[in-house]
């Protein structure tokens, strides 16, 4: 991944943190997170597909960065309302944040999707909900050739 695509998960978990109180906050999709850790926010770094900005080969790389960034809210259920109420607040507040905030949506070209997933898992031994949703952003990049002569000698 490139050093931008990094900053832009980082500018997106430096907006989501403030957001809500969150147990735990990662960046690295490492384990699962346990009851203790609920609610949880994860901010990950999906993917990174570089295509070419015009036509290949033709003069130095300049490429066109489609970045996913993924988020994880996960919230335990607590038997009252229905989960889904808990998650789509927390989800609708982060869109809130950060797609009207023009200091992030500044950062990139434009924002190209957002996918959501509700997910229950059955299997815990505590009753939960995630959403999973992933954010595609775009942006530039020219590499000129690194020439170290310039030819004046």
């Amino acid at each position: 991944m490139t050093t931008y695509a990094t900053f832009l998960r980082d500018e997106t978990v430096a907006r989501c943190r403030g957001l809500y109180t969150w147990t735990s906050v990662a960046t690295n999709p490492a384990g699962t997170a346990q009851p203790e850790e609920l609610p949880y926010l994860g901010v990950y770094l999906l993917q990174e597909q570089m295509t070419a900005d015009g036509d290949a080969n033709a003069g130095p790389p300049s490429f066109l960065h489609s970045v996913t960034i993924g988020l994880s809210i996960v919230v335990r259920g607590d038997g009252g309302d229905p989960i889904e109420v808990d998650l789509d607040a927390l989800v609708d507040s982060i869109e809130g944040a950060l797609l009207t905030d023009p200091t992030w949506v500044g950062l990139s070209e434009g924002i190209v999707s957002i996918n959501r997933v509700r997910m229950f898992p059955s299997s815990a031994e505590t009753y939960y909900g995630e959403v999973r949703m992933e954010m595609v952003l775009q942006f530039r990049s020219d590499w000129p050739p690194n020439v170290p002569d310039d030819y004046r000698r």
